[in-house]
């Protein structure tokens, strides 16, 4: 049987050097049957040495950028006339151990119908996110997020099993393309984070479980994109606040009425408003603060929530400094 063709999705924004990092860890890969695919979401600039330092890499430039999941569905319609099995979506600030893609595929041989991912660790070795939710009884048990969080993984690694669990770190997913032919992909209109885990939960309701897979381990960086300057915290912050509220609204963990409460105090909020856009349209917007405009991404986020915005709405293009 011949092995299963795996096309490995990179996306970069802004950060050639975490992503040349992260395609010297995939050369090392003990499973070989892949290529790679680097999708750039319309970065400043393309290094000229880039391709000639990878030869082996696909390139494809976006002329906007369309996010997580945008970014990755380029990779998927240019695989549409070539006969890949499986999608391994991986972070550029991710760095896969050698065996983390044969870890996936291995558990996808054993288990077709199902995603995979990855345990992801800090740079000092903790479990960064070691498997979302638990589940019993083929139900998700809320409450449970993430509970391997800042475990030292040396010393539990040889506890772990391969389980079924609510949601899998989109830093390193495995994706069988059947599914996405079946199902479709991941859902773009939440542009920044969440976005994994809504189609976990999507799949999960139609009987395709999410596995956390212990042997295929990558340090995870997190967010390096995000570090180029401190304004585009702000774009962290609304793309945060408001996915994690659409997506508990989606799964009725949550309900309008309770994000109306993070808005309670109406007069407050609109005062808060009203002084911020009269100070942009007269320029006296000098002392603001950080906190400030983080407390001003935060409220227009759970506003968003509330009334259902989906959708890229703050473009981090637009907080990048000249040097960025």
């Amino acid at each position: 049987m011949p092995s299963p063709k795996v096309v490995i999705s990179v996306l970069n924004w802004n950060n050639w050097q975490a992503t040349e990092t992260c395609l010297k860890a995939v050369r090392q890969q003990t499973y070989a049957h892949w290529q790679i695919v680097v999708v750039d979401n319309a970065s400043k600039y393309i290094p000229k040495s880039f391709c000639r330092d990878f030869p082996e890499v696909t390139l494809l430039q976006l002329s906007k950028n369309q996010g997580y999941a945008g970014g990755h569905l380029a990779t998927v319609r240019w695989t549409r006339k070539q006969n890949f099995d499986l999608l391994w979506i991986l972070n550029n600030d991710a760095i896969p151990q050698p065996d983390a893609l044969a870890a996936l595929v291995e558990a996808w041989q054993e288990q077709p119908d199902a995603l995979y991912g990855s345990i992801t660790l800090q740079a000092d070795g903790t479990i960064n996110y070691g498997g979302g939710s638990l589940v019993l009884n083929n139900q998700i048990v809320d409450g449970s997020y993430n509970p391997l969080y800042g475990l030292p993984y040396e010393t539990v690694k040889e506890q772990l099993v391969k389980r079924p669990v609510g949601e899998l770190n989109g830093a390193s997913l495995l994706i069988p393309f059947h599914i996405i032919r079946k199902y479709g992909f991941i859902d773009t209109r939440y542009f920044l984070y969440c976005e994994e885990t809504d189609y976990c939960h999507k799949l999960w309701r139609v009987g395709i479980p999410s596995f956390v897979i212990p042997q295929s381990v990558v340090v995870h960086q997190g967010a390096v994109s995000f570090t180029l300057n401190r304004s585009l915290e702000y774009v962290r912050t609304y793309y945060r606040t408001r996915n994690q509220l659409l997506l508990d609204k989606k799964y009725r963990r949550i309900s309008n009425k309770i994000i109306r409460k993070e808005l309670a105090d109406y007069l407050d909020i609109a005062d808060f408003f009203i002084r911020h856009y009269v100070h942009q349209w007269f320029g006296r917007t000098s002392h603001h603060t950080h906190e400030y405009y983080l407390r001003y991404f935060r409220i227009l986020a759970t506003f968003h929530a509330l009334v259902g915005i989906r959708g890229k709405y703050v473009a981090p293009e637009k907080f990048l400094h000249p040097t960025d």
